[in-house]
């Protein structure tokens, strides 16, 4: 695959703040999220059935359906210079950005890399959840084609 077509808009964008997606035509190798993309796809159509507003195509409305990249929601995660990494790393991040969670939560979410990405997901959306209902609609290419990550700010 000719690299300059490796990417959507939306992960360019991104790439620019500072941040950078996995290409979703990536099937394999680490942090792959392709496969899953292409398994994932075929369920929009249903969900929408369903009376979800899939973002950017439909007007937001709830249920709303969004693509987020977890990692960007926390930057590049970096406490003291180094990753979020590991356990310490991770409870030390949560102590320090959201102090009230209760330690039952905290301790979930140290436990793996998909549980930090999981609760700071949730917790970065219910804080912006009043955006959701302002999102703009697609309306051209690229994003009406490719769609868009959602993130705080938009």
């Amino acid at each position: 695959m000719n690299k300059d077509n490796e990417y959507r808009q939306t992960d360019l964008d991104l790439k620019a703040m500072g941040c950078q997606p996995k290409s979703v035509f990536q099937t394999y190798g680490n942090g792959a999220v392709g496969t899953g993309s292409i398994r994932g796809l075929p369920f929009l159509p249903c969900l929408r059935d369903a009376g979800f507003s899939v973002w950017p195509f439909d007007a937001p409305r709830m249920p709303l359906l969004v693509e987020i990249y977890p990692r960007c929601l926390y930057g590049r995660g970096l406490i003291n210079n180094m990753t979020v990494q590991g356990r310490d790393s991770r409870r030390a991040y949560i102590e320090k950005h959201y102090p009230n969670i209760e330690l039952h939560w905290v301790d979930i979410m140290i436990g793996n890399d998909n549980a930090f990405d999981a609760g700071i997901s949730a917790l970065e959306m219910c804080k912006h959840a009043q955006e959701f209902a302002k999102l703009p609609r697609a309306t051209a290419p690229p994003k009406l084609l490719e769609g868009e990550i959602w993130r705080p700010g938009l």
